[in-house]
């Protein structure tokens, strides 16, 4: 048996995923299984907290994380700004950058440590059609293994996408959100240890709406601003039909559908797995009888 035969596989979850991994990942890194560890597989926030745990960094994880206020995450764009740059600029990879360690140099470590990390987003470049990314700490380039982890957390209802080598990725939680089924493919592996953020996901209402056409009333003779309020209006009057009130709520509905399918569909795959090798061994075990 090999000296590293354990698989950790950390889901998505965002912040709230990052904060409970991290208390997973040190109570694993207590007992006697964490020498075992070999691999670990992650998306989106499990792709964060993965490559910490890699270079054993979890303290440095839990002041980094607890010290964060949103706009160190994802920083909310001015109205003009909008259409084309998406609802949030992207200030996690600077963030990184100026507290914990460039993430270039950080990729650096991971391949050099030898717990091999595996990544995973959602590539949306033109003419695609697996749609799925897989980093390997052990084999990606540094710089694109940095890029790679940077991608799969970038909520893709919040932020545009990245460049990651030569493709454009976003959150890998639209396509693999749990990776459990690569860990248990992975040879050498006798041991799956997992850990599945089930999140809620936030209500994104009507009310930053409500208190930026406040600001604007006083200024409703002026025509431009006199049709933004009616589209405030037309807003609100969605959410009250149940409607999705912006484009980026109707983002965080799709992806909700699609992360909590591909996850459900993982974990049915990995339970029909384990049944079939229970069928396995009763028959060679009857085998052996006759």
């Amino acid at each position: 048996m090999s000296e590293r035969d354990v698989a950790i596989v950390l889901s998505g979850g965002g912040i709230n995923g990052v904060l409970l991994e991290l208390g997973f990942l040190q109570r694993l890194r207590a007992s006697a299984l964490w020498p075992r560890v070999g691999w670990i597989y992650g998306t989106s926030a499990g792709a964060l907290t993965g490559t910490m745990a890699a270079l054993d960094k979890l303290d440095e994880l839990e002041e980094f994380t607890l010290g964060l206020q949103p706009r160190d995450i994802f920083a909310p764009q001015r109205l003009w700004q909008l259409p084309l740059s998406g609802l949030h600029r992207y200030t996690l990879p600077a963030t990184i950058a100026d507290r914990l360690l460039d993430p270039d140099e950080l990729a650096q470590s991971l391949a050099d440590a030898p717990i091999e990390v595996v990544v995973f987003a959602t590539d949306v470049s033109e003419q695609e059609t697996s749609y799925e990314l897989s980093y390997s700490s052990h084999t990606t380039p540094p710089e694109t293994m940095a890029q790679a982890v940077l991608a799969s957390a970038a909520i893709s209802a919040l932020v545009l996408p990245l460049p990651v080598g030569d493709r454009i990725a976003t959150d890998g939680g639209w396509v693999r959100n749990f990776p459990l089924g690569c860990a248990l493919e992975q040879p050498g592996v006798e041991l799956v240890v997992a850990f599945r953020h089930v999140p809620r996901y936030a209500h994104l209402g009507v009310e930053p709406l409500v208190r930026l056409r406040r600001r604007l009333h006083r200024f409703r003779a002026v025509p431009p601003i006199r049709s933004l309020i009616a589209q405030l209006d037309e807003a609100e009057a969605r959410e009250r039909r149940g409607e999705p009130v912006h484009f980026g709520d109707m983002l965080v509905r799709l992806m909700r559908v699609a992360i909590q399918r591909n996850t459900a569909l993982e974990e049915r795959l990995a339970a029909e797995r384990d049944a079939a090798c229970r069928e396995l061994e009763s028959l060679r075990a009857d085998l052996v009888r006759l």
